[in-house]
């Protein structure tokens, strides 16, 4: 089933009312090779993603992220937890593992400037 702003042959989509968000279905284990999960991601980047769940996992706490790759095969990341939400749109921002700690690092500048 293609969803609507799905381009063929892309396992993502564009998040309605956000210009440019990319959206889709992922699948989590939390040991490589280990038994997965299905979870929506929303805010999809390069290195990146928010992962919707009332499940939640710490900061910190590893995770291997499995989705089709728009060229077909199927494609597992290590990603890292840096981020916890509970609020209305429960879940987790989980980062690229080699990425994740400066992630956190640019988060607390922000907020040392703000």
């Amino acid at each position: 089933m293609q969803l609507q702003g799905q381009t063929p042959g892309h396992p993502f989509h564009y998040e309605p009312g956000r210009e440019g968000k990319l959206a889709g279905e992922v699948l989590v284990a939390f040991e490589p090779g280990g038994e997965l999960m299905s979870f929506d991601a929303v805010d999809i980047e390069p290195t990146a993603m928010f992962l919707v769940s009332d499940h939640l996992f710490g900061v910190g706490e590893e995770l291997f992220v499995s989705f089709e790759s728009p060229s077909g095969p199927r494609v597992e990341v290590r990603m890292e937890v840096v981020e916890v939400d509970m609020g209305p749109l429960a879940g987790m921002r989980v980062a690229k593992r080699n990425t994740a700690r400066r992630w956190r690092e640019q988060m607390g500048e922000a907020l040392v400037r703000s």
